[in-house]
């Protein structure tokens, strides 16, 4: 029972209708009185670590170590070290700041430089857009 998603049909014939399990349908086992439901499409949604830096930065109790930005366009680290020890093992199960950034670079965020090397202030933006203030249902 494959799919045929991603260009592969792995030598079985295209299923006739969008139902069909081998093709990744969503047509279940008949009920006892032979019809067929259909569930509805899920929706789209954000990857887990996303979806928890989304609520992280719009949380106001976190806002000391990492908060949206002016514009809302981006996020800013403030505080590292509050970050390690208080936020981060509240939303994942680690609490270094070197893998939450390796993290956030594997899903498309990239680092503004701070304005003089004293700042210790890290603004983080998505390169797509798609993480911002009030922007919950257009996640990444």
């Amino acid at each position: 029972a494959g799919s045929a998603a991603g260009g592969s049909s792995l030598g079985k014939r295209p299923c006739a209708s969008a139902a069909s399990s081998e093709c990744g349908g969503t047509a279940e086992d008949p009920p006892a009185g032979g019809k067929r439901t259909r569930r509805k499409p899920a929706e789209p949604r954000a990857a887990p670590f996303v979806q928890k830096l989304y609520d992280m930065v719009t949380n106001p109790d976190t806002d000391p170590a990492i908060c949206w930005s002016a514009g809302g366009a981006s996020f800013l680290v403030r505080r590292p070290d509050l970050m390690e020890l208080a936020v981060l093992p509240q939303y994942f199960k680690h609490n270094r700041l070197v893998f939450f950034a390796k993290q956030l670079r594997a899903y498309g965020f990239r680092q503004r430089m701070a304005s003089s090397r004293i700042d210790v202030i890290r603004e983080w933006v998505h390169e797509g857009g798609r993480f911002c203030r009030g922007g919950a249902h257009v996640l990444p």
